[in-house]
């Protein structure tokens, strides 16, 4: 089932891995738009 206007959610944590980055987004004509961001700090312990 194919739905092209179906939100899309990305994940990445960096090279540092100091924290997770997510970010919701639709794509519009062929563009993204942001809906929503988030970044969560990771614990030192877990870098």
């Amino acid at each position: 089932m194919r739905n092209d206007d179906a939100p899309l959610i990305g994940l990445m944590s960096g090279t540092s891995m100091d924290a997770v980055d997510a970010v919701l987004v639709r794509f519009e004509a062929g563009r993204p738009r942001t809906l929503a961001r988030h970044a969560l700090p990771l614990p030192a312990e877990l870098r």
